[in-house]
């Protein structure tokens, strides 16, 4: 499973947004963000360096092992242009596009160069309705899990609490403690378990890695 590397943190919206260089871009991005506010009425984060995101969901990637938690609507004032994140799909608004003006496009996002550009009527919708999908989808996934619950073996536990480890284990988000039991369980040789065992502690103890990733949450000071 590969996580997701850009995270939320708590650095701030306005400061980075007041330090974006190309003018136009800066002032875009106060309009999408009051947009935004007002769409969601949740307060922006920072994800990353260079992403402002409102709301979380949990992402799993269909065509990858990749997963983890983004925000449900976000955007990115990148030096090319002004990056709208539409996680729903654009091809799930066709009808909202040829309405929108000048664009460019991936999968889930917008690529404006400027806001004058678009018809921002247009755009309000696109992102209302995006947000509208992501949240019903948001509730259903956490009233039905995705992936089955790993049972914690009484010998693992004896084991993180023989090496000390029980409370970094616990400190460890849910589906990284799912994930570790379940890989463990997954193995087929006894000795490959003993030497997932050991790498889970090994993690625990160092602190700031996850299945050899990097994971900045857990690191030690």
């Amino acid at each position: 499973m590969a996580e997701i590397k850009t995270k939320q943190n708590n650095a701030s919206v306005s400061k980075f947004i007041n330090a974006v260089e190309h003018e136009t871009r800066r002032n875009d991005a106060k309009v999408i963000l009051k947009i935004m506010k007002e769409i969601t009425g949740k307060k922006p984060k920072m994800w990353g360096t260079s992403i402002v995101g409102f709301g979380t969901y949990h992402y799993k990637s269909e065509r990858s092992t990749q997963e983890g938690d983004w925000p449900m609507v976000a955007f990115s004032p990148r030096k090319g242009a002004m990056s709208i994140y539409i996680m729903h799909g654009l091809k799930n608004h066709p009808k909202l596009l040829k309405k929108l003006g000048k664009y460019k496009n991936g999968v889930s996002c917008l690529y404006v160069k400027k806001l004058e550009d678009v018809d921002l009527a247009v755009l309000r919708e696109l992102i209302k309705r995006d947000y509208e999908y992501m949240k019903k989808k948001s509730a259903g996934s956490k009233t039905q899990s995705r992936r089955a619950r790993n049972p914690m073996p009484h010998d693992i536990l004896a084991r993180l609490k023989k090496e000390g480890v029980i409370d970094d284990y616990t400190a460890r988000p849910a589906y990284q403690r799912n994930d570790y039991l379940g890989w463990i369980a997954r193995a087929k040789q006894e000795s490959t378990r003993e030497k997932r065992i050991k790498q889970m502690i090994k993690e625990l103890k160092k602190g700031g890695v996850y299945m050899n990733m990097v994971h900045n949450p857990s690191r030690k000071k």
